[in-house]
Order: structure tokens, then C-alpha cells, then sequence
């Protein structure tokens, strides 16, 4: 007896919520399904919670795993109809406020399911409860992600900055360095509000003169050497030998090296035993400060503005005041340091990151597999189901589909999506002080993890797209 075939998840979940006969005008688009945003925002993580049932998380789901699908959409179908009433009246506050931060289903949508939960039905004091929960979200209801564009739009912030890395960015990290991120008052910022050079003047000298490359030293020389030490620890099965890297002057130093001297990935590499010509961190060699707005592809052409996004959203789920000034002092403190980042230990790891990078190609036809923890991490990413059928593609010369070249593009350039990744992970560490947190290895292991559930996902949408 052949198995019914399995059906795309939107459609099934489409079909489970109309066979629940939910009532919830705000959730759902004309044809009455639930929005993007509605799935995005209060199913998965809320009703479905795929990552407690794993069955439910796959881009086709079964008959079973419909009518579980059915089950507890049924099940919720009291209180996202309640939800929906209570989005209603949040949207009618923040009209009433002025508020525009933010999209409202995106902030709104959880809001809405925990005042459902809370409250029940909205009553006689649901508009007491929604401007307080606005107040709480809001803040003054300014953006401060806002703000700070207009700070940077500022010419004479935008000069100050632009000065500042002139001066200091050769030589960032050795003596009369830049400070730490948020090390004092009076940065670039208050030095264009009319502090003159004083701002300038706090700057201390940082704590990481001990990462810049050994004195003496030929920078390329001193780069292969590292990219043999390097190499050497990656054979290591299980990557403990990444540990004592973290603490390698030249590991943490090489970022600020790159800006003194061109090739130095090249030699890195040649070092490690796997040169990668395509390989690269920036358009520029050696390495340029970066530009203050717009879209940086490469992983350290990440702009100015693109950097504060991520220290805005940081504070925010820290439940933090944004300061635009003082934020854009320390992130422009921050870019001085190597690689963008302030603790040596993260600096240590996005170059051993490098290393590990050129060692991954998981559209490789040969099998070939290096050794040690790299060729863990290769074996990994190549026997996932939509890398083998891809690759399987390639290797017979079929049409790859318009919305999956995308994928085949990260994948043909591993290097990119996955240093991309570990420096924004670093980034988050680094914006809280927090540390590394977990073994080298480890943190490694959930970077590749990261890209290969973005390709997932993003594969899942084009079939469900496709199924639509």
C-alpha cells in the first residue's frame, strides 16, 4: 500500500486553521488565511512551537501530522480569537499615540496573545491595559534606531567620526589605542556637539595593545605561521586545541594587521595548507574604515549603520535605554578595535573562523574531507537533504529553480554566508560584554547549525510559495 504523499506545511496549516473555524479578523488576509506575520509571530512560536515537536518544523508534513496540526489549532482557537480583538485595540493606542516605530503586527501580534492570556476577553479596562503595554514597549514612543540615523546624517558627527578613524585607525590597537566601547564619556559624538578635541583626548589607551602582532615580526611571515598553528588544532577531532588559540596575541591581532598590509588572508591561509583565492573579508586590501550608511556585503564591510542596528535591537531585548549619542560613540570606538570588536578572545576566533572557512565546501563533488574538527563540520553540512539533492542537481546538469539559486550561490561561497554569520554572532557577544560563553568549538558548531537552518527555511518558503 503506497503512503499518501506528504503536502507542504503552509498549505496544511492553512487547511488546519480553516477546519478550526477561527475567528480572528486581524490575523488573516482576504482569502481569510493567517498572514505571514500570524505564523511568523503567534503560531510557530506560540501554538505550534515546532521546536518541541520536531515532526511539525518540516517543510512537508504527513496526514498525522495534519491533524495533530488540527488538534492544536483547535485547541487555541479561543484565545487567538481573543488575540485578535486585542491587536485591534493595541492599534487603535498607538494611532492615538503618534507611535510609527516598528511594524504592528511584527511588535503587536505576541503582545496581543499575552494580553489574551492574561486578561481574557478585552473588558471595561482593555484600554488602561493596552496604553500601559505600549508605555512598557514604547518607551516616549520615540525611535531611537531613528535617532540615530538622524545622528549620523549630522556633517559634523559624520566628520568627527571620519576624523577620529583617520587618526587612530592604523594603528587602533597598539600604544595611545582606542578605548573600549563605552569606556568613559566624551567620545566622537560629543566631540562634534562642541567638546572639540577633548573628545578625542579621553580616549585612553586600550587594553589591547598585548593582541597586536609580535614587534618585529614580518606580518606575512607572522601570518603563515598562524595559519599553520591554526591548521594544526583544526585536525583536532573534537577542536579542544581551539582553546589556547583564543589567547594567541598574533590570533587576536591579525584583524588589526590587515589594515597595514595587503595579502595577509592569502598568506593566513597558505599557512593553513588550503589556499582560497576567492576567499576575502572586504573589497579593500589591506582593510579600509568602514562606510557610516547603507549596505555592506562582505563580512567586515559591514557599515556604520548597520552595526548600531544590531546595538539598537540588543538593547531593546535587553530592556535598556538607547542613547543615539552614546551608541554611536561606542560603536564607532568599537570599529577601531581588529575585526570591529572589542574583546581579543572574539577577535581570536573570527581568524581561526577564517581558517575553518576555507576548509568548508559543501557543494564539493570529490567526497574529500579534511581532517579533524573541520572535516566534522564539512561531513556535517554536506549530508543535509537539501545540500545532497542540490548537489545531486549540479553534478546532472539540471535547472536549478529561480528561487533556490539563491542558496546554491551561499553554497558555492560557503566562506561568505558563514563568516558573515560569526562576525554578527561575535558582534551580539561583544555589544553585551557577555564573553564567548561556550568552547570555541562549539560556538563553531552552532554557526555552521545557523546557516544550514537559514538555507532550510528559506528553501521551505520557496516550496510553500511554489505549492500556493
Amino acid at each position: 500500500m503506497s503512503t499518501p504523499p506528504a503536502r507542504p506545511r503552509g498549505a496544511v496549516i492553512a487547511e488546519a486553521w480553516r477546519a478550526a473555524g477561527i475567528d480572528a479578523p486581524e490575523l488573516v488576509n482576504r482569502s481569510g488565511l493567517p498572514l505571514a506575520r500570524t505564523s511568523k509571530r503567534l503560531l510557530d512560536p506560540l501554538v505550534i512551537r515546532p521546536r518541541l515537536r520536531r515532526n511539525l518544523a518540516a517543510a512537508l508534513l504527513t496526514d498525522a501530522d495534519a491533524a495533530e496540526l488540527r488538534a492544536l489549532l483547535v485547541d487555541a482557537r479561543p484565545r487567538l480569537e481573543r488575540a485578535s480583538r486585542w491587536y485591534a485595540l493595541l492599534r487603535a493606542e498607538r494611532a492615538a499615540r503618534g507611535i510609527t516605530a516598528g511594524d504592528p503586527q511584527e511588535l503587536y501580534f505576541p503582545l496581543a496573545h499575552e494580553l489574551a492570556v492574561a486578561h481574557g476577553e478585552p473588558g471595561p479596562d482593555a484600554a488602561l491595559a493596552c496604553a500601559e503595554a505600549l508605555a512598557e514597549l514604547h518607551g516616549d514612543g520615540a525611535d531611537p534606531l531613528e535617532a540615530v540615523r538622524a545622528r549620523l546624517a549630522d556633517a559634523a558627527v559624520a566628520t568627527r567620526i571620519r576624523e577620529r578613524w583617520a587618526a587612530a585607525w592604523l594603528d587602533a590597537e597598539d600604544a595611545g589605542g582606542a578605548r573600549s566601547p563605552g569606556a568613559g564619556a566624551g567620545g566622537v559624538v560629543a566631540g562634534a556637539l562642541g567638546a572639540g578635541d577633548a573628545g578625542a583626548s579621553t580616549l585612553g589607551t586600550g587594553a589591547a595593545v598585548a593582541s597586536a602582532p609580535r614587534a618585529g615580526a614580518s606580518e606575512a611571515a607572522t601570518a603563515t605561521a598562524l595559519g599553520a598553528r591554526i591548521a594544526a588544532a583544526l585536525a583536532d577531532p573534537d577542536g579542544a586545541p581551539l582553546a589556547p588559540l583564543l589567547d594567541d596575541p598574533d590570533a587576536a591581532g591579525l584583524g588589526t594587521a590587515l589594515r597595514r598590509a595587503p595579502g595577509l588572508v592569502p598568506q593566513l591561509l597558505a599557512g593553513a595548507g588550503r589556499p582560497h583565492p576567492d576567499l576575502r573579508l572586504a573589497a579593500d586590501d589591506p582593510l579600509h574604515p568602514p562606510a557610516l550608511v547603507g549596505r555592506g556585503r562582505l563580512p567586515l564591510e559591514r557599515t556604520l549603520e548597520q552595526r548600531l542596528r544590531a546595538a539598537v535591537r540588543r538593547r531593546r531585548e535587553l530592556g535598556e535605554p538607547v542613547d543615539a549619542d552614546e551608541l554611536i560613540d561606542d560603536e564607532a570606538e568599537r570599529a577601531l578595535h581588529g575585526y570591529g570588536l572589542a574583546e581579543p578572545e572574539a577577535r581570536a576566533l573570527l581568524t581561526i573562523g577564517v581558517v575553518l572557512a576555507a576548509r568548508l565546501d559543501p557543494l564539493d563533488r570529490t567526497g574529500a574531507r579534511p581532517p579533524g574538527f573541520a572535516g566534522r563540520l564539512q561531513a556535517r553540512a554536506r549530508k543535509e537533504a537539501y545540500v545532497s539533492h542540490l548537489r545531486r542537481e549540479l553534478a546532472a546538469g539540471a535547472a536549478i529553480h529561480p528561487r533556490q539559486q539563491g542558496v546554491v550561490d551561499d553554497l558555492a561561497e560557503f566562506w561568505r554566508p558563514w563568516l558573515t554569520r560569526l562576525w554578527v554572532r561575535l558582534h551580539g557577544r561583544d555589544l553585551t560584554g557577555e564573553g564567548l560563553g561556550d568552547e570555541p568549538a562549539e560556538l563553531l558548531a552552532g554557526i555552521l547549525r545557523s546557516v544550514l537552518l537559514d538555507h532550510r527555511q528559506r528553501i521551505r518558503g520557496a516550496l510553500e510559495r511554489e505549492a500556493a
